[in-house]
């Protein structure tokens, strides 16, 4: 099988015929050299043009040669060429690829700008007026449906959070659109606490969903500020489809805003077309000019450590899973020195006092212990970092 054979076959035809080179290293990653370019709108008659993307399911990003210059009059050529970003080698053009996920599709719209098949820009255009195909798009491919998932009887509970519970719910349900921002430090419970965040939703209102990105995961590998503004836009844009029912929890959201200077302006957009947000992240990770474009959008809920008699209560509630993946037995009564041992490692409660527990079974089932005893505990806890390691 050759590269050509991977294209559509009319496209491939074309191509073939104005002996265009085409190298396609996966489906992400395609690079055709010395395509033609249309005489009358760009300062030379071809370049190289190159179409990647991070990850499947993300737009894909269209590159042309760095010293590609449009002289037309497409008002969107002109603005995507000024503002370019240009990375080693290539100006890597903002089209607005949200809705250009598929490759043919990709391939079809970079050829129209440059004039190759004689639709030009208009074929952006029309390309622009569209919304993505396919089911759900990036939430079906980074999103997770707290909803449904709380509904598991198994699902892990939510201890010692009533009032954050209700002060999040409240700010999502208000009538004026806000961005409800969980703060605390790694491991003290933003994750946990969406999903109770998710059962009071569905209970106040009925048919909502509240579905849960890593911002992390989804801009991994972005290349550049237009290509995280893209992603974040194609996400709102998914979102929007289904505002009155969805609410999207956005974890790790100070990566929308880190090194990309949209993405309050994004944020905000959003809000005044009435979406709803809900973001964690560790104190003091926004940077400080988020806060003034959404000043007065901005609900900050901040979580506390749990004191040492909510944390044995969630590991009570965790006990048959942990004996259970361990093959030992874990008596109630190993809960209490769990914690007391805990409080003086690193990190927070109550996930130091899970990881402790945890790596505690572990050695018990790697020594052929059939239960966890007291000795387990402290084995384990020399092994993981004390207050006093942090730096």
């Amino acid at each position: 099988m050759t590269d050509m054979d991977l294209l559509n076959p009319e496209l491939a035809a074309r191509l073939k015929q104005r002996h265009i080179d085409v190298q396609i290293q996966d489906p992400d990653t395609v690079l055709l050299r010395n395509v033609p370019a249309d005489r009358r709108a760009f300062n030379k008659p071809a370049t190289n043009l190159l179409l990647a993307r991070p990850q499947e399911g993300m737009p894909f990003l269209v590159c042309v040669d760095e010293d590609l210059e449009y002289a037309g009059g497409d008002r969107l050529l002109v603005r995507a060429f000024a503002g370019a970003q240009l990375k080693q080698g290539w100006r890597v053009l903002d089209l607005g690829h949200d809705w250009c996920r598929d490759l043919h599709q990709a391939l079809q719209l970079a050829l129209g700008v440059l004039g190759f098949d004689s639709r030009g820009a208009g074929s952006v255009r029309a390309a622009q007026g569209g919304r993505p195909a396919g089911p759900a798009g990036m939430l079906a491919r980074f999103g997770t449906d707290l909803t449904r998932k709380v509904l598991d009887p198994q699902a892990e509970p939510t201890v010692g959070r009533a009032q954050a519970i209700e002060r999040v719910v409240t700010s999502l349900s208000s009538w004026q659109a806000r961005l409800t921002l969980v703060e605390g430090e790694s491991g003290i419970g933003k994750t946990n606490l969406l999903h109770a965040v998710a059962r009071k939703l569905a209970e106040h209102r009925p048919g909502s969903r509240l579905i849960m990105v890593n911002l992390g995961v989804l801009l991994a590998g972005t290349i550049c500020d237009s290509d995280r503004e893209n992603t974040l836009s194609m996400l709102f844009h998914e979102i929007a489809g289904d505002s009155d029912r969805l609410v999207l929890a956005m974890e790790h959201l100070e990566t929308a805003f880190l090194h990309t200077p949209g993405g309050a302006l994004l944020v905000e957009q959003a809000l005044d077309d009435g979406l709803r947000f809900v973001g964690t992240a560790v104190p003091r990770s926004l940077p400080g000019a988020v806060a003034g474009i959404l000043s007065g959008r901005l609900d900050v809920v901040r979580l506390e450590e749990l004191d040492a008699a909510a944390t044995s209560e969630v590991l009570n509630h965790l006990l048959g899973r942990i004996a259970r993946h361990h093959g030992v037995r874990i008596d109630a009564s190993i809960v209490g020195p769990a914690v007391e041992r805990a409080a003086s490692l690193a990190g927070c409660f109550p996930s130091k006092a899970i990881s402790l527990l945890d790596s505690a079974a572990a050695r018990a089932s790697l020594l052929g212990a059939a239960e966890v005893e007291l000795f387990h505990i402290y084995l384990a806890g020399g092994d993981l970092p004390a207050i006093d390691a942090e730096p």
